[in-house]
């Protein structure tokens, strides 16, 4: 973690160089140099999940995948900080489930993928608390709560139920949103451009 002695400059362009760093083992890291642009001011704002894969009292297969949408980047690093689960699959019969945590490449999706199927006809919760953004902002709290496995996985593959723009539409504007509704929550990670 590198930690500013003072603020960063608005509206700039900033480069991180990473050289000469070599493990404890003393085996070198390859360099690598990443770019990231500053906003105008701070950002104080805390980001919260406007997406979750599952609703309330939804029921899902065994073999389910989840995901967390943020409506800002978030902090790789908050998510399973020390061993702690802050994002978490909670079974109400059995408890935490074992599970996979990967980010989408922008940083604004969660994915949770357990490690086995989930077991058939339970009630569960997927939640997230205390994770921050990219500036240490904490996020908002959240929980999904009450959703159910099925008596089995899920073979069905979604179905498109809508596309905006539609097909043929003309004059669509340079800045307009492109959206899917598809009539299941989809795998965010098999939707990665």
């Amino acid at each position: 973690m590198i930690i500013p002695q003072a603020p960063l400059p608005s509206s700039t362009t900033m480069a991180i160089a990473i050289s000469g760093v070599t493990s404890q083992a003393g085996v070198s890291v390859a360099s690598k140099t990443t770019h990231f642009t500053t906003l105008a001011g701070a950002d104080f704002s805390a980001p919260y999940v406007v997406n979750p894969s599952v609703q309330n009292g939804q029921t899902v297969g065994t073999n389910a995948a989840f995901a967390l949408q943020f409506n800002k980047p978030m902090d790789q690093g908050s998510a399973n900080p020390a061993g702690n689960q802050y994002v978490f699959l909670y079974d109400y019969s059995t408890g935490y489930v074992a599970a996979t945590i990967t980010f989408s490449s922008d940083l604004t999706t969660v994915f949770l993928k357990p490690t086995a199927n989930l077991t058939a006809s339970h009630q569960f919760e997927l939640c997230s608390y205390y994770m921050t953004d990219l500036s240490g902002n904490p996020q908002q709290n959240f929980c999904a709560s009450s959703f159910f496995t099925g008596t089995g996985t899920d073979t069905t593959g979604p179905v498109v139920q809508q596309v905006s723009p539609p097909s043929g539409l003309t004059g669509v504007g340079i800045n307009a949103p492109v959206n899917i509704l598809f009539n299941e929550p989809i795998d965010g990670a098999s939707s990665e451009a």
